[in-house]
């Protein structure tokens, strides 16, 4: 994997949180029979569900942003007729 010494420490921390949610999940299904490819899995979909959430919320408050400025422009148009 390539980064820039810009990406860095955003890389750090998600290396971080990755072993953090692993233990976690290696805590909570210690009496199962889930390997380590198992709970990697596990946390690769929680880290994209998350990042996809996070995606989510920003493309609404875009649409949010965006229908306001409609409104506002309609308010004005309608104040002029």
């Amino acid at each position: 994997m390539n980064i820039t010494e810009d990406e860095e420490e955003i890389v750090r921390k998600a290396g971080k949180s990755v072993t953090k949610i692993a233990k976690d999940y290696k805590l909570a299904f210690s009496g199962s029979n889930f390997n380590d490819r198992d709970i990697l899995a596990m946390v690769a979909l929680q880290c994209c569900t998350n990042y996809l959430k996070v995606v989510k919320d920003n493309e609404l408050l875009a649409m949010e942003t965006e229908l306001k400025q409609i409104n506002t422009d309609l308010e004005i148009y309608l104040d002029l007729i």
